[in-house]
């Protein structure tokens, strides 16, 4: 029974309670555990941060009156996207998301972004995607903050930001 109480605990901690995805926390931990794995093998990986910026009204008059339930089904659905064993969909805070996506080229982040726009835009929700590449640095935090700002540029542009030329 104690055990039981722990285990629940300790799951509360790393999730999230609305929508069941992993918290920053958990993101973090993952993230500085795949990122020494990928530099210490040679191997690469993505993240993506994902703000879901404004709930649209739909033309056939649908609203999205329920934020929640949008959330869930919209991350319910984004997690589908993200199959590979180890990669993570998780909630930092408010609707700001964020993806690792381990052994991810550039072409298949990309492409990870494009159906979450196009998931999102399904859910009648605008989102802004930054998007962050092994590569580019040698610092988890370096990563964050290139996703971070990429992120910044697309909420500026309204556009999905994910060059390296950033």
């Amino acid at each position: 029974m104690l055990e039981q109480h722990h285990s629940k605990s300790q799951k509360m901690l790393l999730t999230d309670s609305l929508t069941g995805l992993a918290n920053w926390r958990l993101f973090n931990r993952h993230l500085s555990n795949e990122f020494n794995k990928i530099h210490r093998y040679g191997q690469y990986l993505s993240i993506l941060i994902v703000n879901v910026d404004s709930f649209r009204r739909c033309s056939s008059v649908r609203l999205n009156a329920d934020h929640d339930a949008t959330l869930k089904s919209l991350t319910n659905n984004w997690n589908k996207c993200i199959g590979f064993s180890g990669d993570m969909l998780a909630r930092h805070i408010g609707n700001e998301f964020g993806v690792i996506l381990l052994h991810a080229n550039e072409l298949h982040a990309r492409g990870i972004a494009q159906k979450f726009t196009t998931i999102a835009h399904y859910h009648n929700v605008s989102i802004s995607i930054g998007i962050a590449f092994s590569h580019e640095t040698a610092t988890v935090e370096d990563l964050i903050d290139i996703a971070n700002h990429r992120l910044y540029q697309a909420r500026v542009s309204n556009t999905l930001v994910d060059t390296s030329e950033c």
